[in-house]
């Protein structure tokens, strides 16, 4: 519970372990009330019925290209026709610009190594959602935080924690840099900076 309430954590547990069941107990925990779910699409029906199961009762939405699917019994819809939208809202990475327009006290990034380019389109549309509630507590879900390199973690923990990770006075590509020079073998090639491999020097900090 005490992680839970730092309200900006990883959940790195090995795949098939549960990490979308410890997030919605975390939001839980937390009471929130109004939950976004960014997931890829081939997973949204499967957080339906993980809500489901470990927050029974709650109201919940999916959400498709121009559409949106309540998954409600009668009672909730009725519920959800009165207050306008349900508890938990599901997109997908390419359609987070569809989600409600409201106030999440809860959001939650599944395949968050899907972050690891801050210059990504999903990237910067994650950042968005996050920044436009900077009161939500935000999880990422992952089982490769790292798929090839350190500096692959760097965005995910500035999604998190903006301007903790790197040098805070400069610029976010400056940041990203300092962190990838420090824990990556950074070489210069004559055209670019190429990070690979690991550095020794700092890899128990990393750790």
């Amino acid at each position: 519970k005490k992680a839970v309430l730092a309200r900006r954590w990883i959940f790195n547990d090995e795949t098939g372990l549960g990490k979308s069941a410890e997030a919605i107990l975390a939001t839980r925990l937390l009471d929130g009330k109004s939950i976004a779910v960014v997931t890829p699409a081939i997973v949204r029906r499967a957080w339906v019925k993980q809500i489901e199961t470990w927050a029974p009762g709650a109201t919940v939405a999916t959400h498709t290209f121009g559409a949106q699917r309540q998954h409600l019994t009668k009672d909730q819809a009725s519920e959800v026709a009165a207050r306008g939208v349900a508890d938990w809202q599901i997109t997908s990475y390419n359609l987070i610009d569809e989600l409600p327009a409201r106030r999440y006290d809860c959001i939650l990034i599944d395949e968050a190594h899907r972050l690891k380019n801050p210059a990504s389109q999903q990237s910067n549309a994650v950042r968005a959602l996050t920044t436009a509630n900077p009161q939500a507590a935000v999880f990422a879900l992952t089982a490769t935080i790292m798929p090839d390199r350190p500096c692959d973690v760097w965005n995910v923990l500035d999604t998190l924690q903006p301007g903790r990770w790197g040098w805070t006075k400069r610029p976010a590509r400056w940041a990203s840099w300092w962190f990838a020079n420090r824990y990556s073998n950074g070489t210069h090639n004559g055209y670019g900076w190429r990070f690979s491999g690991a550095n020794p020097e700092y890899a128990d900090e990393f750790r």
